[in-house]
């Protein structure tokens, strides 16, 4: 009798716990989920439901960057946003949104980016559709789906950068190269700022041979921007050690 006892005893106990041990596996390998969100950043390349072709055009534009755990980078409209954001599960729920106050003389794009802004608060389920290529599905509560493509951060590839500020010509100027004979060249030289963020020293202008990811240099307009600039181990041949990727503009103004 007492034996039988025992063994329902041991048998109750397991019944106790392996629900427990499952809950908990589920939630680590929801956490391991939710951690391949942050090792890419996901362009959007369709939309489906409650959006015309001339919006799902102009959404394309848009890369979302879950930079940690709950911090999320809104980039490739007028205006950085950012905001906060949590997962449980397949769930996904994104704070309000801030952004950066840059006025845009494109009137679309500011009124895409104001879409954008009101949008992602509703956020309702994500899911990635492929790891072997990352596709990510994002629904909404208006019956909005959207589908990004997922491109490893350089952070993921190089480690952590370091962070730069360059003063970017408004021209471009010549600067013959072996491999290329009638190359141009940006035209930058470093910024310096002291604790208060007031301009501290300005070096030197000197040819940028290389080329600044997310920086589009227009003829005229002179910029100082925040880079991340990643050390690259393995380099090929006749390229920069450096990678550079565009953070912020810090400041912009045409120039004649």
């Amino acid at each position: 009798m007492a034996k039988t006892v025992l063994a329902t005893a041991l048998l109750g106990l397991a019944a106790c716990t392996t629900p427990i041990e499952k809950t908990a596996n589920d939630h680590k390998a929801g956490e391991s989920m939710a951690a391949n969100l942050q090792t890419h950043v996901w362009t959007l390349s369709q939309v489906q439901g409650a959006a015309s072709p001339s919006q799902q055009a102009g959404l394309s534009r848009v890369q979302l960057d879950f930079v940690d755990a709950q911090g999320l980078a809104v980039k490739g409209l007028c205006n950085n946003m950012h905001g906060r954001y949590t997962v449980q599960g397949q769930a996904l729920e994104i704070g309000r949104l801030a952004s950066t106050m840059m006025a845009c003389q494109d009137a679309g794009l500011m009124a895409l980016e104001q879409q954008v802004g009101a949008l992602l608060p509703q956020a309702q389920t994500w899911q990635l559709l492929d790891e072997a290529a990352p596709q990510l599905e994002i629904s909404f509560s208006g019956g909005q789906r959207w589908l990004l493509d997922g491109t490893v951060k350089p952070e993921t590839l190089y480690g952590q950068p370091e962070r730069v500020f360059l003063e970017i010509a408004p021209q471009q100027q010549a600067c013959p190269h072996p491999l290329m004979k009638d190359a141009q060249c940006l035209q930058v030289r470093s910024v310096t700022y002291d604790g208060q963020g007031l301009k501290k020293r300005v070096g030197e202008w000197e040819n940028f041979y290389g080329a600044i990811e997310g920086f589009e240099h227009r003829p005229g307009v002179r910029n100082i921007v925040r880079l991340k600039r990643f050390t690259n181990p393995n380099p090929p041949a006749d390229a920069s050690r450096y990678v550079y990727i565009l953070d912020m503009v810090v400041e912009t103004s045409l120039e004649k």
